[in-house]
């Protein structure tokens, strides 16, 4: 199964924060580690195009330790073809953060609060 482009944009992006943040991010199957991030990402379509999205975090005992959702309204430069291939780096990046946040906030971890750039996460 081919993995979407914009899958791997966030993953990028989470990468980026994660490495920032001292974290090491692990996305393969099986892998264990301190931290598990689980995300959904949807759209809305409501007069406007809104990207919801949820991140919750767990130890690695399984118990939640942290919960952050958002709401961005989005401007897709692909108007007419694929939504998600338009979503500007700068959404998915706040995304990816958010995420990231959910995990050295309630982990009690120092992250840092520089932001990244689309470049950084390529």
């Amino acid at each position: 199964m081919r993995v979407p482009e914009t899958a791997l944009r966030i993953v990028r992006f989470l990468d980026a924060a994660a490495t920032r943040a001292n974290l090491a991010l692990l996305n393969y199957r099986k892998a264990v580690g301190d931290y598990q991030l689980w995300g959904a990402i949807e759209v809305l379509e409501a007069g406007e195009v809104q990207l919801l999205y949820a991140w919750v975090a767990y130890d690695r005992h399984g118990q939640q330790i942290g919960l952050t959702s958002g709401k961005l309204t989005v401007v897709s430069s692909s108007p007419g073809g694929n939504f998600w291939d338009g979503v500007p780096g700068a959404s998915l990046q706040a995304v990816a953060n958010d995420g990231i946040a959910a995990v050295t906030k309630q982990g009690n971890l120092v992250t840092s609060s520089s932001k990244l750039s689309e470049a950084d996460a390529e």
